[in-house]
């Protein structure tokens, strides 16, 4: 709640931690699996970070609710404002930071031969609303990705570039013109 300004309502937390130290630098391996996790009621916590929690979550639990992280971590024994605490707070803050600011990146990288910078866009033939193969199999493997997040759903607003899809259209139109006037002449 400290943290989060939220209680945490149920789950179960499973740690594998990992640490070694050599020469003042600490190596942390932390694997941190986290079963049917789910956020309580908010809770006034003066010192909580703004972290968009809820869509994180989402975007990390699996079909099955379970969150599996790998927070590697390290740093500098002897400096004077070292924190092993600190050290893995920041890591896992960076790493929701991450997956809420790119979260199709974070898709790409889940599913099995994804790329992870692949779903950035789906393009589309300029003037045309149907998919080239390889766009077809981006949006297959979002759809994927997308029914391994249960809690997700995407909107996805119409669109139209002026530049590359009014001289299309404009080219078909003309086209569509010539077939129907030729037709009329046979």
């Amino acid at each position: 709640a400290e943290f989060a300004g939220k209680m945490i309502e149920s789950g179960k937390l499973d740690l594998d931690l990992n640490y070694s130290l050599a020469k003042g630098m600490m190596k942390g391996e932390n694997k941190v699996v986290l079963r049917q996790f789910k956020l309580g009621e908010k809770v006034p916590a003066p010192d909580a970070m703004s972290l968009p929690l809820d869509l994180a979550i989402a975007l990390l639990r699996d079909v099955n609710g379970v969150i599996d992280l790998k927070l590697n971590v390290s740093g500098d024994v002897n400096d004077p404002d070292f924190s092993a605490g600190g050290i893995i707070l920041k890591a896992f803050v960076n790493l929701i930071t991450k997956a809420v600011a790119a979260p199709f990146k974070l898709l790409g990288a889940i599913i099995p031969g994804g790329d992870s910078g692949e779903f950035d866009a789906i393009d589309f033939r300029a003037g045309r609303a149907d998919l080239a193969p390889p766009e077809q199999e981006k949006l297959a493997q979002l759809v994927t990705a997308l029914v391994q997040r249960p809690a997700l759903s995407l909107d996805i607003p119409s669109g139209f570039n002026a530049v590359s899809d009014r001289p299309a259209l404009q080219e078909a139109k003309v086209d569509a013109e010539i077939s129907r006037r030729l037709g009329e002449n046979s």
